[in-house]
């Protein structure tokens, strides 16, 4: 009698009858098998009819449909004798971790999820504490006017002013035009000086006076010295008589 041969469903290497008796392949539905070494991936890509051919191949217990509203895995029916219970094969335990790693994947995205959510939360509060800062922060107040300063209305010139002002005018005027008439400018200063007393140029007046009685000091005495020149000049000559007349003349 030959052997059966057919074929893996997944690398599509041969299988004989041998690897079905040996355990390095599992007959599904009809001609379809599969080897050990596709059989966990099988676990992953079957569709149910054939995912329970498989297990029944492999010697572990179908699956039974979940109740509703649940998804607790099947519980044995009987506690097997001591010595005859069957030890789980690799391949089984294999199936069995799937919801485990695809539980692990969801907890890492739920983490992940959270840490970001907490993120963008602190940055939103910190946002919103600055600009509570500088909301808070006072500002100029604006409401208290700006004093103005008060303008000063001049005063309404009266007589004695406008005189005052012409006595300064005309004592200036001679001074320009008589420049060796000193004592005739302290005199008219003087006179403008007792006009302006009690009013609001007599600042200004004594001031033009005192300016002028320094005007003369300095030229009495430039014309002092220069008359002390001439005279030590002819009295280096024993012309005593011509430096009289020099001082006489002055």
């Amino acid at each position: 009698m030959g052997q059966e041969i057919s074929y893996c469903l997944n690398c599509q290497n041969q299988l004989r009858s041998i690897d079905f008796e040996k355990g390095k392949a599992y007959k599904l539905l009809g001609l379809e098998a599969v080897c050990a070494d596709c059989a966990p991936e099988a676990l992953k890509t079957l569709p149910p009819e054939k995912l329970q051919a498989l297990q029944r191949a492999m010697g572990a217990p179908p699956p039974t449909p979940p109740r509703r509203g649940t998804e607790r895995m099947p519980l044995a029916t009987s506690t097997p004798k001591r010595g005859t219970e069957r030890v789980p094969m690799a391949t089984g335990s294999s199936s069995r971790r799937i919801p485990a790693v695809e539980d692990g994947r969801n907890l890492r995205s739920v983490l992940l999820f959270v840490a970001f959510l907490a993120v963008a939360i602190l940055a939103a509060f910190f946002a919103l504490s600055g600009r509570r800062t500088s909301e808070i922060a006072p500002r100029p107040t604006t409401s208290s006017p700006t004093p103005e300063t008060p303008i000063i209305l001049p005063a309404v010139e009266t007589a004695r002013d406008r005189a005052t002002k012409e006595s300064l005018r005309k004592a200036q005027l001679f001074v320009d035009s008589n420049p060796k008439e000193y004592q005739e400018q302290i005199r008219r200063f003087e006179q403008a000086a007792i006009d302006a007393k009690g009013t609001a140029f007599e600042n200004d007046v004594t001031k033009a006076l005192e300016g002028a009685r320094r005007r003369v000091q300095e030229a009495a005495s430039a014309e002092l010295r220069a008359l002390d020149e001439q005279a030590r000049v002819v009295s280096a000559k024993e012309d005593f008589k011509r430096a009289v007349e020099i001082y006489d003349e002055a």
